[in-house]
């Protein structure tokens, strides 16, 4: 009897929270291959710590920080709630230990977000809308390196998979400005 009452339980439990996956729009996360930890925590499919390098959400902080580092911006477009490639490349490269070495060596980074979920206020929308244009951005996710006074340096919009292969094409962009 106390086996017919746990099993009615489990599946009760396992109702409310397949309603809760689907309800909160995390299913293609969950689902998606590339974003399934093979160990809750830390450890990704790819066995690779993951890691959360200072972000820059101000374009005029990341400016002063530049000129004040000397080092460029690394502005990445994103729609970091609803974009799946924008979501897959932030597991992929993003939050790789490798990415963030690199770049706390190399630049700056500031994240110019246009979520759907999350809110952001008017004067953010704002800031973020005029960067989309000022620099020409079509596509999510782009990452555009910009100078110390906010020229643009160069820009990759298609994203590959492999951290190390991302790295290199970003070392070669900054190299061809002598950074």
């Amino acid at each position: 009897m106390q086996k017919g009452v746990l099993l009615a339980a489990w599946k009760k439990l396992w109702n409310v929270f397949s309603l809760f996956v689907i309800v909160s729009g995390i299913a293609p996360i969950l689902l998606a291959e590339n974003f399934c930890p093979k160990k809750i925590g830390d450890v990704y499919s790819n066995r690779q710590k993951v890691v959360s390098p200072v972000w820059y959400s101000s374009y005029c902080e990341a400016l002063l920080a530049s000129k004040k580092f000397q080092k460029p911006v690394f502005a990445y477009f994103t729609s970091s709630d609803w974009s799946k490639v924008c979501i897959k490349f932030q597991y992929d490269i993003l939050s790789r230990g490798e990415f963030s070495d690199w770049a706390d060596k190399n630049v700056l980074l500031l994240r110019v977000d246009f979520p759907h979920k999350d809110t952001q206020s008017e004067a953010k929308q704002q800031e973020n809308r005029e960067l989309l244009k000022k620099y020409k951005v079509r596509t999510l996710p782009t990452v555009v390196l910009l100078s110390e006074d906010g020229k643009e340096m160069g820009r990759l919009e298609n994203c590959c998979s492999d951290v190390n292969v991302y790295i290199k094409h970003l070392g070669q962009l900054l190299e061809k400005f002598g950074k």
